[in-house]
């Protein structure tokens, strides 16, 4: 055997990442997969893709990984956990453009994504692509963590090491190679320390440095002496064979040899025998399961026949009870409605009174209060205009305080049109308005917001837009949706008003480039019992007035209020009117 021959030993350990499910990769994913909804987990294919991979039976993973994947409602999160149990699965059976692919489908936000990068590495070296794998491999390394993504840094030196000696650059492979020999050392497992010593040797090898190869070569054939496994004894005896025979020892050589031999068939035999041993421990796994099957058939046949027997005579004694019972409280609720009846009419009235004192509260209360807001907003603006552009910390202070003002404002504005309508105190005219006319007066109020957030606005709205409507009420609609576009949009951001025509309806949209809802936030921003909403990640709180107050307002229009929105992709609220 050549020196190129001995060298293709060097893949002692291949897919040093995804031989196996070990401890810490089961501990990793036990502990992120507790961080999503228990609801989504117990999902009948993602809990059998998930047993079978820790199983490592690659068959059934990848079966029920499909199903669950193929799944339109199921949840994105585990979907990258199960794309990351079929790539595993195909990778050990050999289909590495299967295994790429599932790989390449889980994003950076992936808890244990460097492992997924790591074994990306993995199939492009499988593949022959050592450059790519060699450059993701060192990304690894530099990135660190391996603890908490399940990953061996002894596997990544390791693979880098075997990378650099198949480009011949021997001296980064030595480098690498040693050092993950190193942590070999330190983590006492004899299985990676002998195929660390034979990596090593053979890179010195193929170097005709046999001064510091052979010593590697007795090393890792004195460590296999000291394991049970036949397979490294065997790679040992081997690589010795070769080193003798290639420095002309042929006596010795030929005594390795006939060593490999014997170890080979040790193995061959070793194999059968606990191929033999599986067939017989599942044969009576299989007998003892029919045997307890068919015992618990039977104890489950008299149990039922003993309960029968005893629905059948507790059913007379039922029956009579339910009877009883039905009359009593038949009787009961009958003078119970009587009685009720009268107590609801009372509290009716009184809680008629109470609501029309509180909704006349509320007008007064926010009539006044408006005024001094609306005292404090001019007198907020004036002050703004009047400090130095550069005494930069007041000049924000001002700011903070116009924003508050303005949201007191529009908060009372909202509070008092709430508790008139609730009075039935609004007087609704329909007429005939033109959008076109009717957004320009309504958006210059805002120019200032705008500017000062940097915000472009668009508007397309058709000079045939006409709707039938009341135009105050559309008014204040139109500025509680522009007051919270404007508010939820970042700086430079953008903001677009578009009116179109649907069949007796004109649909007036107003979309904004903020961060978006999440369907649940959504959900809770349209529910009109909703207190709280969230912008950017954070909680804020909110009375939900100025939802309410848009939906009777369109209601009362004869029109509809609705929101579109999605995480990262802004919203959009449409007004449909009736169409002039």
């Amino acid at each position: 055997m050549t020196r190129l021959a001995i060298s293709l030993l060097i893949l002692f350990f291949p897919g040093v990442l995804l031989s196996q499910v070990g401890k810490e990769l089961r501990t990793q994913l036990k502990y992120h997969l507790q961080q999503i909804p228990g609801g989504d987990r117990a999902e009948f294919n993602f809990e059998r893709a998930y047993t079978y991979f820790l199983q490592e039976q690659d068959d059934s993973t990848i079966i029920y990984s499909g199903r669950y994947l193929s799944k339109k409602d199921r949840n994105s999160q585990l979907a990258e956990f199960v794309h990351y149990f079929r790539g595993r699965s195909f990778y050990n059976k050999g289909l590495y453009k299967d295994a790429g692919g599932d790989f390449a489908n889980i994003s950076k936000n992936f808890p244990l994504y460097n492992l997924v990068h790591a074994s990306q590495a993995e199939v492009l070296f499988k593949q022959g692509e050592y450059d790519t794998a060699l450059t993701i491999y060192l990304n690894v390394l530099e990135g660190g963590d391996f603890e908490k993504n399940a990953i061996s840094e002894s596997s990544i030196n390791h693979n880098a090491g075997i990378c650099y000696m198949l480009k011949q650059d021997y001296e980064n492979a030595e480098k690498y190679l040693l050092r993950s020999l190193d942590q070999q050392l330190k983590t006492k497992d004899t299985a990676r320390i002998i195929g660390g010593y034979i990596d090593v040797a053979n890179l010195y090898y193929e170097q005709y440095l046999d001064d510091k190869a052979i010593p590697n070569f007795v090393k890792a054939y004195e460590l296999a002496y000291q394991t049970d496994d036949f397979v490294l004894r065997r790679t040992a005896a081997l690589n010795m064979a070769v080193v003798e025979e290639n420095r002309g020892n042929l006596e010795k050589s030929l005594a390795f040899r006939k060593e490999y031999d014997q170890w080979k068939d040790s193995t061959n035999n070793q194999e059968k025998v606990w191929e033999i041993a599986q067939i017989e421990k599942r044969h009576l796994a299989e007998t003892k399961q029919r045997e307890i099957g068919l015992l618990q058939k039977k104890t489950r046949l008299a149990e039922q026949e003993k309960e029968l027997k005893a629905k059948e005579r507790n059913t007379i004694l039922i029956g009579a009870g339910v009877l009883l019972l039905v009359l009593v409280l038949i009787i009961y609720f009958y003078y119970q409605k009587i009685r009720s009846s009268a107590i609801i009419a009372e509290q009716r009235e009184s809680l008629d009174k109470l609501n029309a004192f509180k909704n006349r509260l509320f007008s007064i209360v926010s009539h006044d209060l408006r005024s001094s807001v609306h005292g404090l907003r001019r007198s907020t603006e004036q002050l703004r205009d009047e400090v130095p552009s550069e005494n930069a910390q007041l000049k924000s202070l001002v700011n903070q305080q116009g924003a508050i003002a303005n949201a007191t404002y529009g908060m009372l504005d909202n509070l008092l049109n709430w508790a008139l309508l609730q009075s039935d105190e609004i007087y609704f005219h329909a007429e005939k308005i033109s959008l076109k006319r009717l957004v320009p007066q309504v958006v210059i109020n805002y120019q200032p917001l705008l500017d000062q957030k940097n915000i472009s606005l668009s508007t397309d709205v058709p000079a045939d837009g006409k709707i039938y409507a009341d135009n105050d009420s559309v008014k204040i609609v139109l500025r509680n949706v522009l007051d919270n576009a404007i508010k939820f949009t970042p700086e430079n951001g953008s903001l677009d008003i578009s009116a179109k025509v649907e069949g007796n309806q004109i649909a007036l949209r107003i979309k904004d480039s903020g961060p978006g809802m999440t369907s649940e936030q959504l959900a809770m921003v349209i529910d009109q019992s909703s207190q709280v909403s969230k912008e950017s990640g954070e909680e804020r709180s909110g009375t939900g007035l100025g939802v309410r107050l848009c939906a009777s307002f369109m209601s009362k229009n004869n029109g509809s209020f609705h929101i579109e929105s999605e995480e990262g992709a802004g919203t959009t609220v449409i007004l449909r009117f009736e169409k002039a």
